[in-house]
């Protein structure tokens, strides 16, 4: 509903389509109540909200989408799901572009199977929609360029700042964010504490820890997405035992048990520590050396994301990080922090810690050979 509710806002004309109209129903009272409390609380005047509310229509009619120049997808991540959704939109309308809001998927997954995968492009949105600023455009390898135009052109005519990337599993953000989590978790198996991490990270300048990440996002969401990777890159990707310990036992989050009692005062759940298993004959790290595993996860997989061509500048992934997945903008983006640093010595600083503490994610990306087979050792943004 919130994709829905940036459009609406935007002027454009909204349809919401669902299992049954009495759940699109509900979808529009849910953006109602929202745009009420809104206009009751003094940030919205009364015309906005009833213009926005005017522009949403309901149905579970797939024939209504005859004629609609584009469709945007939002369930949740499973890929048949996906696939049938996709075959009933072209089913219906063969000229719509369809756009996946998918976090993890490769659109090359998606399409695989329809008749016209070049109508297909990602348009993944962050959460909530409504307040965070950027949109990650996917081109999958047959998306056309009047479909990734369009998704591009409808992501700013709704406010959003536009970044395109390739595709990919987890393209650019999810799997660069699944990075800080995972570290997170690896260092608590090392001997730090959970807390204490999540207070490392927030000196370090993240909003918040990836203890905190986990629970507020929903362990739920972290442990399939991180499974996803793990079967896409096996090489890099591993899922801690401790998170998987978690996620078995039903300490995810999102309402149920995780790190905290309370997510805004941030007290600590001392049981959560049980979940925690200790890896054996390697060092805890300091909190220098903590400090730097947390950002150096996530410029390490940007610049992966860059070799791989998921990214296709700097510019781009300075924006996505920043905007998209919560990296320190003291440090304004992963490129600007290896810029200020120097590639040959985050290059080394990576190969010492993913030695010392056995992180495979922390194994330098060949963009760090490419730029030092250059001579470039900074000014990368």
């Amino acid at each position: 509903s919130g994709i829905a509710q940036v459009a609406a806002d935007s002027g454009i004309k909204t349809t919401l389509i669902d299992v049954d109209v009495e759940t699109a129903r509900r979808a529009v009272e849910k953006i109602k109540k929202t745009l009420d409390d809104l206009v009751a609380r003094g940030r919205w005047p009364q015309r906005r909200r009833d213009a926005a509310m005017a522009n949403l229509s309901v149905t579970d009619d797939y024939s209504a989408l005859k004629g609609m120049p584009l469709v945007i997808e939002s369930v949740f991540e499973d890929l048949q799901l996906k696939q049938k959704i996709l075959a009933k939109v072209q089913e219906t309308n063969p000229h719509a572009i369809f756009a996946s809001n998918t976090s993890t998927i490769p659109m090359a997954e998606i399409s695989s199977a329809c008749p016209r995968p070049e109508q297909v492009v990602g348009m993944h949105y962050f959460s909530p929609a409504p307040l965070m600023p950027l949109l990650e455009v996917i081109q999958g390898p047959k998306s056309s360029p009047a479909a990734v135009a369009t998704a591009v052109s409808v992501g700013r005519a709704m406010g959003k700042t536009v970044i395109l990337v390739g595709d990919g599993p987890g393209f650019y953000t999810s799997r660069t964010f699944a990075s800080y989590v995972i570290s997170g978790f690896r260092m608590a198996e090392l001997g730090l504490t959970p807390w204490e991490v999540d207070r490392l990270a927030l000196i370090t300048g993240f909003p918040q820890g990836p203890m905190h990440v986990y629970g507020t996002a929903g362990g739920n969401v972290i442990y399939h997405a991180s499974q996803f990777l793990v079967s896409r890159l096996p090489d890099r990707v591993k899922v801690p035992a401790s998170l998987l310990k978690m996620f078995e036992a039903g300490f995810v989050g999102a309402g149920k048990p995780s790190f905290y009692l309370d997510d805004r005062k941030l007290v600590p759940n001392e049981d959560a520590a049980e979940f925690i298993i200790r890896s054996e004959g390697l060092p805890t790290p300091t909190p220098e050396e903590a400090q730097d595993m947390l950002l150096l996860g996530m410029v390490n997989e940007a610049f992966w994301c860059m070799s791989e061509g998921v990214l296709k500048d700097y510019y781009s992934m300075d924006l996505g990080a920043v905007l998209g997945i919560g990296f320190p903008d003291c440090w304004h983006g992963p490129a600007r922090y290896v810029s200020l640093k120097g590639v040959k010595a985050v290059k080394q600083r990576l190969t010492e810690l993913s030695d010392k503490f056995a992180m495979p994610g922390l194994r330098p990306a060949p963009e760090f050979d490419a730029l030092v087979a250059c001579g470039v050792d900074s000014s990368l943004i």
